[in-house]
């Protein structure tokens, strides 16, 4: 059976030299630590001289090497990069500098007869976890924001005739601007996680099973199409004007953040660490999300129940948002711990128990000023908005048909009733006056 060992040497400011060692076409696996046994000696003499990527340095985003078996015991190396071929003894180390800080240790003894191996950059790898949250995130503060302004200009101007809606159309760009913000968003985040992100394209392994690296991927996915689901649906419904067209959508947006709690309490990624702290929390956000869109169903009229669903939705942008820059930026890893590659994805890693203590009470201290920011926040925002937006006066309204003829006579008799009153409250004064 041909196989081959391949390794990608960097340094991590805080944890030094790693071997990122490929066990498979584009797999990274795991990480060598320069002292383990397995690791070949010129690489552990390596990692004790050479710093190739430092704090504060950037990477190139990918590069290729393409690996090819020509005859005998010569086989050639090539690099698009380098632009340049190298033979390789069959059998012994080589080092193979490349540009970007990396160096490239091949260990050749039997490979297959053609092969090409992708390694994404260390910083390419932290960026698409970056943005895979911080784009979501932008999104959820988004609604979430719109909503809580919508809800509360509409509260404001007539609060007795309040009924919160599913959703707000737009005075620009078309009714379902927001509808369709949703669904791009959800097809873009199915994209990049089973299509594009992927280094095949494709999310799944040869044998047309789900490997463990993307099953994160799967995940992630699931929740993107319930969003997608709720919009689609919330576009046809509103078309369609049905009498609970609403309370339906409502409850499309109930599956939606009971799907989003159900893969984040049952994520496959780390539960014990520091991300599964983050997910976590935001779990509790979520659970505020889910019994609000719920109660929202049987009570249409609370503003109290729109405000906590907006606030909730927006205070999930917000910690999306957090947990991508902290937990995928190595200056913001908090001390004591490092970035870890694991089942093809990094994951936040610490030394000890009370370095993972101690970050996790960080999360902590992070939530806790996020929900003293968002209360303090949307409450400027609801004392703004009611200022901007007083109360319109209530009339009787005289459109042909809307009133009938006895309701105004009701309303004559009630006026000359109160009339009356007042005369013989005048007239009762006087004659105690007179007394």
């Amino acid at each position: 059976m041909n196989s081959f060992e391949l390794y990608l040497q960097m340094q991590h400011p805080d944890t030094g030299t790693y071997f990122v060692k490929l066990q498979k076409l584009s797999e990274l696996v795991y990480l060598l630590q320069p002292t383990d046994q397995t690791a070949s000696p010129w690489a552990r003499r390596t990692a004790q001289k050479q710093a190739l990527v430092g704090r504060g340095r950037t990477l190139s985003p990918s590069f290729k090497i393409y690996l090819e078996r020509t005859c005998g015991n010569v086989s050639h190396i090539y690099s698009p990069a380098l632009k340049a071929r190298q033979e390789l003894p069959c059998g012994q180390w080589t080092s193979h500098p490349l540009p970007f800080f990396l160096s490239l240790s091949l260990y050749h003894c039997f490979l297959p007869p053609k092969a090409v191996v992708t390694i994404g950059s260390l910083d390419l790898l932290v960026m698409g976890t970056l943005v895979g949250h911080v784009a979501p995130g932008f999104g959820f503060l988004v609604i979430g924001l719109w909503h809580l302004v919508n809800h509360i200009r509409l509260y404001s101007i007539n609060p007795d005739s309040y009924v919160a809606p599913p959703w707000f159309p737009s005075p620009l760009l078309g009714r379902h601007l927001e509808l369709m913000l949703i669904m791009f968003g959800s097809v873009a985040s199915i994209s990049m996680e089973l299509f594009i992100g992927p280094e095949a394209h494709q999310p799944f392994d040869a044998d047309g099973t789900i490997p463990s690296n993307h099953l994160h991927n799967f995940e992630h996915a699931s929740i993107s199409l319930t969003f997608l689901i709720y919009a689609a649906f919330a576009v046809a419904l509103d078309r369609a004007k049905l009498r609970n067209g609403d309370s339906l959508t409502q409850l499309l947006g109930a599956v939606a953040f009971s799907q989003q709690l159900l893969m984040f309490h049952l994520h496959s990624a780390d539960h014990m660490g520091v991300e599964g702290q983050y997910h976590w929390l935001l779990q509790l956000v979520i659970v505020v999300s889910l019994a609000t869109t719920l109660i929202g169903i049987g009570r249409p009229r609370s503003f109290l129940v729109s405000f906590m669903r907006s606030v909730s939705i927006a205070f999930q942008g917000v910690w999306f948002i957090i947990m991508g820059y902290v937990l995928w930026t190595p200056s913001l890893i908090p001390k004591g711990c490092f970035m870890n590659m694991e089942v093809g994805h990094y994951v936040v890693r610490c030394r000890s128990d009370e370095a993972l203590d101690r970050a996790k009470s960080l999360v902590n201290l992070q939530f806790s000023w996020c929900l003293a920011a968002m209360a303090v926040l949307s409450m400027l925002l609801y004392l703004f908005l009611i200022k901007i937006y007083p109360e319109e006066p209530q009339y009787i309204p005289l459109a042909k048909g809307a009133v009938r003829e006895e309701d105004l006579e009701f309303h004559k008799k009630m006026i000359d009733s109160n009339e009356s009153l007042g005369h013989m409250g005048q007239t009762l004064r006087a004659i105690e006056l007179e007394k």
